[in-house]
């Protein structure tokens, strides 16, 4: 139709059949952001994130050069701009493919936000999603490629902009049932890392590499309980495969360039998370010296629990009143881990001194450091108002309070505007958004966060955007 009235094909002939089968879609977003750091806060947090991007790297040089994060100056009005662009085809009865393709400062996956300034360089754009999405029966879906995230996780665990790479299918009972009523089991396995198919590069023996998969499962459902007051509910299990560092058995650098765990280097990080040497480095027995730099690796499992629940009461014709809330547990964690490796593959970071003298760590017997971290989190969100801010006069206020612990989630995959990324957090977060006109927003969010333990890091964070969305 919107062929035949814009003059591409004459009124009086059938527009191409190919034209009824394709949809494009996208949306654009300005948004100003100020950064800002307590006055209180410690001015010596290591940088571990960027130690890893750079890694191998020696931690114990005291004549190294160490990243540190920023946590004292305040980043006012830096402006980001997101533009994603994709097409829907209905390939068949049954069969969808979607391409989108999305701006991004970087190949990390928990932001497609691109950082405006830098001389007016042009900007990359790169593959968000790509998916084949099967239908063969109403209420039975397959997905296949990367596509938005299938479950009904908080951001605590996995931000909104984060897409899953694997397959994916869904059964919801209800409509095949036809009832009132949603029950829904979903499932996927998602790779993460393949590993190196050429590793040691150096050495004529080669290992078998290190697949990193995820492993998820899910059950929810919902129904209308009277006068359009809707409940739902669900629980979700996120396990993930071959994530955990392992020590490597005894290396000499001097003789090589590579240990036997370094496949188990993490993709990505933020921070937050637990982390512990994977290189058991020995010195040259001829030399009496060593190479030592090291690779960081997860100390803990991830096995994650995921409960969640909403109540929506309508107020007046679609405005309405939702209060959810999630609940989520490492189940991997074991403190036993920390030490499980000796002192060789004890944690480097997110430790307290217990007693005072020399050459603390969490591993010795009378001088040892206190683990502060922990395995939970939790969120509460209230909104109140329309639920999709579309139309001109739409509008939405929410409130939510968030409670992350070090290990309770993967740092790599946590909301990245709530204290700036990662896990170790604590705060809350207001939001409001109204749509001046059709398909035009406008949105303000003040994100204050606050570590749970360790040293002091506040961060508050204040947005505002408009977009469109077409």
């Amino acid at each position: 139709r919107e062929i035949r009235e814009g003059g591409y094909a004459a009124p009086e002939q059938a527009a191409p059949e190919w034209t009824r089968r394709i949809q494009l879609y996208g949306d654009v977003r300005l948004r100003s952001q100020s950064e800002l750091y307590s006055s209180t806060n410690a001015a010596n947090i290591i940088d571990l994130a960027t130690i890893n991007e750079i890694a191998p790297y020696e931690f114990d040089n005291p004549f190294l050069d160490v990243p540190f994060l920023n946590t004292t100056q305040d980043r006012w009005n830096r402006a980001r701009v997101r533009a994603r662009l994709g097409v829907k085809a209905d390939i068949t009865k049954g069969v969808q493919a979607n391409i989108r393709i999305a701006t991004g400062n970087d190949s990390g996956p928990i932001s497609t936000n691109q950082l405006l300034g830098g001389g007016f360089g042009k900007r990359d754009i790169w593959l968000d999603q790509a998916v084949i999405t099967l239908s063969p029966f109403d209420g039975v879906e397959a997905q296949l490629g990367r596509f938005d995230n299938p479950f009904g996780a908080p951001q605590m665990l996995f931000d909104d902009d984060l897409n899953f790479d694997g397959v994916s299918a869904a059964v919801n009972v209800g409509k095949l049932l036809d009832g009132d009523f949603d029950f829904t089991l979903r499932g996927g396995a998602f790779p993460l890392d393949f590993g190196s198919a050429d590793f040691p590069v150096l050495n004529p023996t080669k290992r078998s590499s290190v697949d990193k998969y995820l492993f998820a499962g899910e059950i929810s459902g919902g129904i209308e309980v009277t006068n359009g007051i809707k409940v739902s509910a669900g629980v979700g299990y996120y396990s993930f495969d071959n994530l955990q560092g392992q020590l490597s058995t005894p290396c000499d650098l001097i003789n090589s360039s590579e240990c036997s765990t370094d496949q188990f280097q993490p993709f990505f990080l933020t921070k937050g998370n637990t982390l512990s040497p994977l290189r058991n480095i020995i010195d040259d027995p001829r030399l009496g010296i060593g190479d030592r730099r090291q690779i960081p690796g997860l100390t803990f499992d991830y096995d994650i629990l995921n409960v969640f629940g909403s109540v929506y009461v309508p107020v007046q014709d679609d405005i309405g009143v939702m209060v959810s809330g999630s609940y989520i547990k490492n189940l991997g964690f074991k403190s036993a881990d920390i030490c499980r490796n000796g002192q060789a593959g004890q944690p480097i970071n997110n430790g307290a001194v217990v007693g005072t003298g020399d050459n603390v760590n969490f591993c010795g017997v009378t001088n040892p450091l206190r683990f502060i971290g922990g395995d939970t989190g939790y969120s509460v969100i209230a909104k109140l108002g329309h639920d999709r801010v579309a139309k001109r006069g739409d509008w939405m206020f929410s409130a939510e309070y968030r409670y992350l612990q070090s290990d309770a989630a993967l740092d790599a995959f946590s909301d990245s505007d709530f204290h700036l990324g990662g896990t170790n957090s604590k705060g809350y977060i207001l939001s409001a958004r109204y749509g001046i006109a059709d398909g035009l927003f406008t949105q303000m969010r003040w994100l204050s966060a606050n570590e749970i333990d360790g040293d002091p890091l506040a961060i508050d964070v204040l947005q505002f955007d408009i977009g469109v969305e077409f």
